[in-house]
């Protein structure tokens, strides 16, 4: 899984593949998903990121088996990395970067990278709570 654009467009040039966005929104909260050959998912970072904290966070607190349902049949990229990160392993490593996309730069960029450490932390403490053994390297 790849999570954020930088980290596909990085990940699609060293793989010597091209990155297909799929436009199609499933859900208007969440962006749009890719694909690269070789890779289980592609999405956007923070937005994807925070939607599925969200999802993981309603496990916990509502009806488990009816959130469950919700996030295996929906096709959004929250529901897709969330049902991946459930269902597809019992040991995670979070692979996260901490450099600033120049891209972004402006004035709010140290919130928004402060707001993407906060929600993978977030991230890996609920997948530990559901059972997941969790490992977060920072780059």
């Amino acid at each position: 899984m790849v999570c954020g654009g930088t980290a596909a467009n990085i990940v699609a040039r060293e793989l010597k593949q091209e990155i297909v966005t799929d436009l199609e929104f499933i859900d208007p909260r969440v962006p749009p998903t890719g694909k690269i050959k070789g890779i289980d998912l592609v999405t956007e970072g923070v937005l994807t990121l925070n939607r599925t904290v969200e999802l993981l966070r309603n496990l916990e607190l509502k009806d488990s088996n009816l959130m469950f349902k919700t996030i295996s049949n929906n096709k959004d990229g929250a529901s897709l990395l969330a049902n991946l990160l459930l269902n597809q392993g019992t040991h995670l490593k979070l692979l996260v970067g901490r450099a600033v996309n120049p891209a972004h730069q402006n004035p709010n960029l140290p919130e928004a990278l402060s707001l993407k450490l906060k929600i993978v932390k977030e991230m890996a403490e609920l997948l530990k709570k559901l059972g997941k053994e969790v490992t977060v390297e920072y780059f």
